[in-house]
């Protein structure tokens, strides 16, 4: 949850944090405020778990809320930088400075809230005369319901979902990450069967990459969880029902496998970047492309595209993200300086195949 406070008599966008053990201003806005710092002795851990030397203590800082006063003394240290710059790398100063006013569009996870009702809502138009499709829950291990058990929880306390009575069924099913965790899976298949396409044209990826060929900095924006920032059509909610052991739910947002979501997620981003497409932002899905020549071009470029996702309620999460950078990878290639080649992960695997043998 953001706030607006006042420290010495200056407008400041805060968070109120209740796992924080103390306050942090960002380096920038302690220079901003004109705080005087004294030695920070110790360290803290930041969002990535690892322990940040404190730059400096300011003692007796009024900070003023709407309602009543407290006083306080705010250690500073660079966390937001921190995690940023080890998604991609160095940040020129004049975009961190950039960052720091935007730094509500990119929280560490989506407002508690449903998304704004936009133009585009994902409709789910089925195909008439059709049934609507239920199918049995699928059986899981003990380990996959306490999972189960878990993500429904978050979900139905983030209102992604809620509880449904509805002639819909889709059963759920677990995919195992990377990095070993469970991503929960709607098998919508019977539904896309009868669903009606909508064939608005995905960007062809040999486009992009002639609009960034001729740029030299760029960055890649991410946008949270995506497909959750886009409310389902009011009356088509019945339609996303999953059924589970623990019952039946709904999503109110768009949830991942409904056949028609990749073309509702580009409608929005088309329609949210309009004016900046081909001119200097390309999109692909939920990925963004903020392209420029110049870095005085690119601050300007940067902080049109984020005070666009702000007025419409569009998350990013930083740790995908890459600012003002000459290299980056976007769609399994690496752009920089009107060069693009496969990324080197991406075919590793194939490099190092082995030559069959007769042994």
């Amino acid at each position: 949850m953001f706030v607006d406070v006042k420290i010495h008599g200056k407008p400041v966008r805060a968070m109120i944090d209740t796992g924080a053990t103390h306050n942090y201003l960002a380096s920038a806005e302690v220079e901003r405020l004109g705080l005087v710092l004294e030695k920070g002795v110790g360290r803290v851990k930041a969002i990535n778990s690892a322990a940040q030397p404190i730059a400096g203590v300011a003692k007796s800082v009024l900070i003023k809320f709407e309602k009543g006063r407290k006083r306080n003394e705010p250690s500073t240290c660079a966390l937001f930088f921190e995690e940023i710059e080890q998604a991609s790398g160095p940040i020129p100063g004049v975009i961190k400075k950039l960052l720091t006013e935007f730094e509500d569009v990119m929280p560490d996870e989506l407002p508690r809230k449903l998304p704004p009702k936009r133009a585009v809502d994902h409709e789910i138009e089925l195909v008439p005369g059709t049934k609507p499709p239920a199918r049995a829950p699928y059986r899981m291990s003990q380990p996959e319901l306490v999972e189960l058990r878990k993500q429904l929880k978050e979900m139905l306390e983030s209102g992604i979902i809620k509880p449904a009575k509805s002639p819909y069924g889709a059963p759920v099913l677990f995919q195992k990450k990377a990095d070993g965790s469970l991503r929960m899976c709607c098998d919508y298949r019977a539904l896309n069967k009868i669903t009606v396409k909508n064939k608005y044209p995905i960007p062809l990826v040999a486009d992009c990459f002639d609009r960034l060929s001729r740029a030299k900095y760029f960055t890649k924006i991410d946008l949270r969880s995506g497909y959750w920032q886009v409310r389902i059509k009011e009356g088509d909610e019945a339609k996303t029902t999953v059924v589970t052991r623990y019952g039946a739910f709904e999503f109110l947002v768009m949830p991942f496998g409904l056949t028609n979501a990749p073309a509702t997620f580009s409608t929005m981003m088309n329609q949210v970047l309009h004016g900046f497409l081909d001119e200097f932002v390309v999109v692909y899905l939920d990925d963004i492309v903020v392209y420029s020549g110049t870095l005085a071009e690119h601050v300007e470029h940067l902080r049109q595209v984020l005070t666009r996702l702000r007025e419409h309620e569009l998350y990013a999460k930083v740790s995908k993200c890459s600012f003002a950078q000459e290299t980056i990878s976007f769609l399994g290639h690496i752009v920089e300086r009107g060069r693009i080649r496969m990324d080197p992960k991406k075919v590793q695997a194939i490099e190092e195949w082995r030559p069959p043998s007769d042994s």
